[in-house]
């Protein structure tokens, strides 16, 4: 049961999240998609940025300190940001453009990550996807929300797909798989689902909790990738866990899935050879 203080609590950041700090991160991001003068480097761990990518956490920091200043703040490009108010047990986790490398490449499927955490643990999220102009939204207890290119909000649900064989997964690149010594977990998901996809993660994520995909894995996470999706999967019937099956967003792996595909994705994942991760 959620209690009813928190959930009104959450309920007024998530508000916040759709309503002011997407729609900004929407005029920025899209006043630089697919422009010329866009231009990248390359972090000290090989990842891509922008100079979007940081003016976007900014900007998202300014509305926070505006609105919620007592909560503490996780963010890909500034890091941790202790909470004003000792007392707070809030934290937003963000990422302010999950899928640089498809945002620099001028490819629509990067999205927006906002996380809401209560003593550490998601209790609400916001997917935007302004380039495919759809989000995806929930908090605890309120069930999960796709709101659509044609403005129509309805329910988020994971797909009913029961085997692997007959499943669409979004898996990362097998370099990464490889890199981390577990390349043979790729090689036998491709193998054994009916169709793969390699879309940013945060995209494939909101994928999966609309039914598009039926489950995603891959490997290198970090929480402010996994923060919003996972309680907006979870609210949309699915399952996320690490390769382990534990319920660590810390974890650098990840599965997630429509639920009825979890057990034997982590067959897949612990008859390779170390098991879990």
């Amino acid at each position: 049961m959620v209690d009813e203080s928190v959930r009104q609590a959450a309920e007024a950041r998530l508000q916040v999240a759709r309503d002011v700090i997407a729609p900004r991160m929407r005029d920025l991001t899209l006043r630089w998609f697919q422009s010329l003068e866009l231009r990248s480097e390359r972090k000290a761990d090989g990842s891509i940025v922008t100079p979007v990518d940081r003016e976007g956490e900014d900007l998202i920091r300014s509305i926070l300190a505006r609105e919620f200043p007592g909560d503490a703040i996780l963010g890909e490009e500034r890091g941790s940001s202790p909470p004003s108010d000792p007392a707070s047990r809030w934290r937003w986790v963000l990422d302010p453009i999950d899928g640089t490398g498809s945002f620099v490449r001028g490819l629509p499927h990067w999205v927006l990550l906002i996380g809401i955490e209560h003593d550490q643990q998601p209790v609400a999220g916001v997917i935007d996807a302004p380039a495919l102009n759809e989000t995806l939204f929930a908090h605890r207890g309120g069930g999960a929300w796709w709101t659509l290119r044609s403005g129509q909000t309805r329910p988020a649900r994971v797909s009913t797909v029961e085997t692997i064989d007959r499943a669409m997964i979004e898996i990362g690149p097998a370099r990464y798989f490889a890199n981390g010594g577990r390349g043979d977990v790729h090689a036998r998901v491709i193998h054994a689902a009916r169709r793969t996809r390699g879309w940013s993660d945060g995209h494939a994520f909101a994928l999966l909790a609309s039914g598009r995909v039926d489950a995603a894995l891959n490997f290198g996470f970090h929480r402010w990738d996994l923060s919003a999706p996972a309680i907006i999967i979870r609210e949309a019937g699915g399952r996320i866990t690490d390769w382990d099956e534990r319920d660590d967003l810390d974890a650098p792996t990840m599965i997630a899935s429509n639920g009825l595909l979890h057990q034997q994705l982590m067959g897949l994942v612990r008859s390779s050879p170390g098991g879990g991760a």
